[in-house]
């Protein structure tokens, strides 16, 4: 027995001195000469009792931080020059060594210029839009492979295939690109969305890799596209590397026993009434049990994402950030979060997804708003819900008297006194997580026209989602979110029909694109719709009219949302367009006269620019 001892405390005394295999790092690299501190997060077996140390002057370790996962070790490092560096970590005489790269910062990344009301954005799904590459249709290593007849299933749309149409956005007017997540998403089901993800570091293998990636942004840059990373902070996905393995025990909320969120998100934007009971459901609760929720008040898993985030700007050279269900996270945590980015890059615009059609909820997260409460989310931009639904509404169906249709339109735009910075808004017709506008008007090329019309002139940020330019209709409108996100029709080899090109469309929707390509080239080149002021006339009989106006020029946009005509009496404008004055319409060239009446056509719309 006493053997058998002895041979056993010589086994554990031989383990406990070898040093165990280091399988993940990140950051992957980093740079000089930035704010945003390093932090490595180690992991492998059984680290945690590992000494810690590096070669060389340039790179150099301030602290060591460990959790109550011995898997895991966090280490706080002081970058002073560029180059590679062995780090080691030990166990008794046994050592395990990796290589960390220290870069040179690109000259003027801190000071890089952001998408802007200058802009257009064009939003991508990119398993959706086109296959480019169909080898990574299926990749071994993920867990669900090609299966374009499932409407949740993965088609096949990848970074090659956007690479490939960079000259179609660029064509259409857009100037701008925001691509929903294209790290990696192993979850067995419905992956291609991106949302639940499980490699924060890396391109998911059947969208391409992270070289592409980069590829893809410097190729857009070439053709003056900026390109956005969509951020989700809120929640990773089941399938996560980490899971089951998490860094500490507080990482994620409930981890033992999930909780699911009452997706009550709104409450955060009352410091009056809410319950604190409510409010920590919401925070804490999983958006899915599909999605652990991020504990962002742990400032380890604080410090990650203001590094991920940071480490993808500087990587791939990136010109802004969409933040995903922003207020599901802890407000006060993003708070500081988008602070930090905004402190790493000063000019860098952050829109967060802030879901609601209430004007003043959604005017709480956007930072420049002076809440009750003091708080400030520090978002330079929100994403403008309330507009959308307006107009959506009120092309849905026949106004049922003056309180509909473009009158929504008007009580939506005056409540723009609760917003700091109204111009900073993201205004559309549809995105990814709601009905297609053209479902919603049920395929009308005259309501499409008026909705297109009033998004590329009104104040804010205007933004597509892919196919909108050529009326998309869901595939099935009963498969929901699975439907709507339709494959673009041109995209994949053997497509019958090429809806990238005009004789692949039909009338209408060549005639939708013609529409939204002028008017999109129209606001990307006229100072007048980028930052002139707003002024919208109140009437009463569904014509919507407002202008958009400088010293130089006024542009004046006039929306029929009535199915039969209006009259227009120029008279009514004075006080932004002279008696008399000529101009002439952006959508068709013909000449106009502000002098006695004119008849606008059921559903109809003209966009008419004076020079002063």
């Amino acid at each position: 027995m006493k053997r058998i001892l002895l041979t056993l405390a010589a086994a554990l005394c031989a383990l406990s001195m070898m040093a165990q295999k280091v399988d993940r790092v990140e950051p992957l690299s980093w740079w000089t000469d930035m704010k945003t501190p390093l932090q490595l997060m180690l992991h492998g077996d059984n680290i945690a009792d590992s000494a810690v140390s590096v070669e060389g002057q340039g790179l150099r370790i301030k602290q060591i931080i460990k959790t109550d996962n011995p898997n895991y070790l966090f280490v706080d490092m002081e970058v002073r020059e560029a180059g590679d560096y062995t780090i080691t970590l030990a166990k008794g005489r046994k050592k395990e060594s990796f290589v960390y790269h220290i870069d040179t910062r690109r000259e003027g990344s801190a000071q890089r210029e952001s998408f802007s009301s200058k802009d257009v954005v064009y939003l991508i799904m990119p398993d959706r839009f086109a296959n480019g590459d169909p080898s990574n249709d299926t990749v071994e290593a993920c867990a669900e492979g090609l299966n374009r007849a499932e409407p949740f299933g993965r088609h096949g749309g990848d970074i090659q295939g956007v690479i490939d149409h960079l000259d179609y956005i660029a064509d259409l007017g857009a100037t701008a690109i925001w691509c929903t997540p294209l790290t990696l998403d192993n979850e067995e089901f419905a992956s291609y969305h991106g949302y639940s993800c499980s490699d924060y570091y890396h391109i998911d293998p059947r969208y391409g890799s992270n070289d592409l990636y980069k590829e893809m942004v410097a190729e857009a840059h070439k053709r003056g596209i900026k390109f956005i990373f969509d951020v989700v902070t809120n929640h990773c996905g089941r399938a996560h590397w980490w899971a089951g393995d998490f860094p500490s025990s507080d990482w994620v909320h409930n981890g033992d026993k999930p909780l699911i969120t009452n997706h009550g998100w709104m409450m955060q934007a009352d410091p009056v009434n809410r319950s604190v009971r409510d409010q920590k459901m919401m925070e804490e609760g999983w958006f899915d049990y599909s999605m652990p929720d991020m504990n962002l008040e742990n400032p380890l898993v604080f410090n990650y994402f203001r590094q991920l985030y940071c480490w993808w700007i500087e990587w791939a050279d990136l010109d802004g950030l969409r933040v995903d269900t922003f207020p599901y996270n802890e407000k006060w945590a993003m708070a500081r979060w988008t602070r930090s980015i905004l402190e790493e890059y000063p000019n860098l615009n952050i829109v967060g997804e802030c879901w609601n059609a209430v004007p003043a909820i959604c005017a709480y997260w956007e930072g420049a708003s002076n809440n009750r409460d003091g708080y400030s989310s520090g978002l330079p931009s929100v994403m403008d819900f309330p507009l959308q639904e307006k107009i959506a509404q009120g092309l849905s169906h026949q106004p049922d008297g003056w309180m509909w249709g473009g009158h929504g339109v008007y009580t939506s735009l005056l409540q723009d006194f609760l917003y700091g910075n109204p111009n900073t808004l993201l205004t559309f017709l549809d995105n990814h997580d709601i009905e297609r506008f053209a479902d919603t008007i049920e395929g009308d090329l005259r309501k499409y026209k008026i909705g297109m019309a009033i998004i590329a002139t009104t104040r804010g940020v205007p933004q597509l989602f892919y196919g909108t330019e050529v009326m998309m209709r869901s595939s099935d409108l009963s498969t929901g979110h699975g439907g709507a996100r339709k494959d673009f029709e041109g995209g994949w080899q053997g497509d019958k029909l090429n809806k990238f090109t005009a004789e692949g469309r039909t009338a209408d929707e060549q005639a939708a694109f013609e529409h939204t390509r002028t008017l999109l080239r129209y606001r990307t080149a006229e100072e007048v719709l980028q930052s002139g002021k707003l002024t919208q006339f109140y009437r009463t009989d569904n014509l919507y009219v407002f202008a958009r106006h400088n010293d130089q020029k006024v542009v004046l946009t006039i929306t029929n949302f009535a199915a039969d005509g209006r009259k227009l009496v120029w008279s009514d404008y004075a006080e932004v367009i002279a008696e008399g004055s000529e101009g002439h319409s952006v959508l068709s060239g013909e000449k106009f006269v502000a002098q006695g009446e004119q008849t606008i056509e059921p559903y109809g719309c003209q966009v008419i620019e004076f020079v002063k």
